[in-house]
């Protein structure tokens, strides 16, 4: 008698376990999943931040460009000052001081 009850209950234990296994393939199904939505969200914000990246970049570069042009306006524009400044320059102030004097 204990046989039987044992036999009928084996059919029970392996429907179970079948259902265990069916529910954890589920689940990592779902894992996998979620796991490529949030690879490919990660692969969207990359890219966005590499294009902003990008622009800053350029920016900078061109900030720095602007920068130098006048740096050197400003360099050429001191020289000017100083070669009039000179005594004896042609037009300078210092050559209309002395004329005037």
């Amino acid at each position: 008698m204990e046989q039987i009850v044992e036999a009928a209950g084996e059919p029970s234990s392996f429907l179970q376990w079948q259902k265990e296994m069916w529910e954890r393939d589920l689940q990592e199904e779902l894992a996998q999943e979620e796991r490529w939505r949030l690879e490919g969200c990660i692969s969207s914000e990359e890219a966005a931040l590499a294009r902003i990246t990008e622009r800053n970049q350029k920016t900078a570069l061109l900030k720095k460009e602007e920068t130098a042009k006048m740096m050197q306006r400003y360099a050429n524009k001191q020289l000017q000052e100083e070669k009039e400044m000179r005594p004896g320059a042609t037009g300078g102030r210092w050559t209309q001081k002395l004329k005037s004097s």
